[in-house]
Order: structure tokens, then sequence, then C-alpha cells
């Protein structure tokens, strides 16, 4: 479990591409020693595990499925990478509940000043638009971030100026892909209501909105 809060801004040295996968090595300097061999740590948001420990860093595997789900794939030497070690059970929750599982790809379409903030949107698939929550949680790379609008198949971000100076966002451009997991919470309410509330008799639809009496009447609030 991680929290969103990156700790250190890593560099892609190599992203070996294989049959069997991705070998990712990343030049890292301080969060690596508080990592062992065998340890979790979140890299762009994606959960991994420390194979090897190097000079500069750490070297990581990347199966075929996470390739392909992710922007690991796309990664080059030279990239900026957000790095997040996993939390501990004695940890604060900073940010919100990330589990390293990236759901799927967005795309950033325009990026613009706001006052002393970066609004940010970013284009979705369209059947994760039901994931969105008016001014909820989402992870994008990594980082913690609050949706401040949805759009029909896209949401807006805001950077404040402390994320957008120590995180690897200040490298993306209109056209970068981001990675992105939605709030764990939200996903589970979704499945829940959806899977069940016909046979329930609950809702007319597998995909209805929600309400305060309805989640308290299932128990979930």
């Amino acid at each position: 479990m991680f929290t969103g809060i990156v700790e250190e801004v890593g560099q892609v040295a190599r992203n070996q591409s294989s049959t069997y996968g991705l070998k990712l090595v990343i030049r890292a300097n301080d969060i690596i020693s508080q990592v062992p061999v065998g340890g979790s740590i979140a890299v762009e948001g994606v959960c991994l595990t420390i194979t090897a420990k190097t000079s500069e860093g750490f070297i990581a595997d990347v199966m075929p499925v996470t390739a392909a789900h992710t922007t690991l794939s796309l990664l080059q030497p030279g990239t900026f990478v957000n790095l997040e070690r996993a939390m501990s059970a004695t940890g604060r929750f900073d940010g919100h509940m990330v589990t390293g599982h990236v759901d799927c790809t967005g795309e950033i379409t325009t990026i613009t000043e706001n006052g002393n903030a970066h609004l940010i949107q970013i284009n979705i698939p369209a059947t994760f638009s039901r994931y969105l929550v008016p001014q909820g949680s989402i992870a994008l790379d990594g980082i913690s971030l609050t949706i401040v609008d949805i759009l029909p198949r896209a949401f807006l971000t805001s950077i404040i100026p402390h994320t957008w100076s120590h995180t690897s966002i200040c490298h993306k451009h209109p056209g970068s892909r981001v990675n992105l997991e939605y709030d764990i919470i939200a996903k589970h309410v979704y499945h829940y209501l959806s899977q069940h509330a016909e046979q329930d008799n609950l809702l007319t639809s597998p995909a209805p909105g929600l309400s305060q009496a309805l989640l308290k009447e299932h128990g979930f609030i």
C-alpha cells in the first residue's frame, strides 16, 4: 500500500525488453537505502519489487501484463520517474490509499497555468469515467491528486507548486501518457452495486447514481 506522496524522483538508466517482460534499472539516491531487496517500491505509480541493488540505484522486473497496461514500456534512459516506498503499518496517510495497481493510462491534452498552480486535463477511456468522483482522489503516475472537474471522457486536476517541482509531472507535456489508478473505495462501491443491485431489486440499472441513504442502508457508511 502506498499513499501517493512521492518521496524521490529517480531516473531511468536502462529499460531492457525481452519476451519475459521488462527489466528496469533505476538511478535513485536516498530512498534505495530504506528498501531491501525483495521490498516493494512504486515507480510512476506501479508497484514493483526490487530484485537487486546497484551502485546507483536498483533493478526491478516488469511482467508482460504490467508492461502492456502501463507506461513503463515507454520509459527511455534519462526519463524521470516518481518513487515511493510502501507505507509502514505505523505510517501516516498524507495522500490517499494507493495500491500500485494501475487501472489504465490516460493522455495529457492540456497544461495551463492557473494562478500559482498548473491545471491539467487528461483524456481517459470511456469505461473508466464511472470511477471519477467530484473532489475525489486519483493517483496520476503515483501522485495523489484531487479531481477538480469531470468532463466527457476526461477530467481536470490541479497541481500545486510543490508537487509540480518535486515530481516527474513537470517533465510531462500534452500528448504524454500517464498511469492512472482510481480511488479504491469508488471502485469497490461501484463493483458491488453493479454486480448485486439488480438481483436485490435495489436499482433499475447497473450504473445508477448513488445516494447517502442507499450507501447507509447497505453498510457502506
